[in-house]
């Protein structure tokens, strides 16, 4: 896995989520409002472990990354986490099996470029329609 991707946990309804980022060779800039201190944020990467403010940087192995991530956010009593990523993390976390559900949106259009689409395979157990697009629930089997 390359580059920088981003997600989100939920705490308490109200509160803002626990932040956590894959950065792995901590590139990002420090002066990112991902970095201010409104909401704990989690980075992981290959270089350090160390708390500054409300940013925790945890160091861990690349091989293998969502099962570690996962490890480490369930011991610290972290147990759902909403995946907010680019198409290669969203790719990542479905190639694992590590997911309970999707939410898909369809919209009415047909694009020509760009980066695919995860794929989701799973039971649909919801469909709506929001303004011209498409909501789809999809729950793992």
């Amino acid at each position: 896995m390359t580059g920088v991707q981003t997600c989100a946990l939920p705490i308490l309804e109200g509160e803002n989520p626990i932040r956590i980022v894959i950065d792995r060779e901590l590139k990002l800039s420090n002066d990112l409002n991902l970095f201010n201190e409104e909401s704990k944020t989690i980075i992981f990467n290959t270089i350090k472990s160390e708390e500054n403010n409300a940013n925790t940087f945890v160091k861990i192995d690349f091989n293998n990354l969502i099962k570690n991530i996962l490890e480490k956010l369930y011991k610290q009593n972290i147990q759902s986490v909403i995946i907010e990523g680019g198409s290669e993390t969203l790719q990542s976390f479905i190639d694992a099996n590590m997911w309970d559900e999707a939410r898909i949106f369809t919209a009415n259009k047909t694009l020509t470029d760009g980066i695919k689409a995860p794929t989701v395979n799973g039971k649909i157990i919801s469909e709506e329609k929001i303004g011209e697009d498409k909501l789809e629930t999809i729950k793992n089997d």
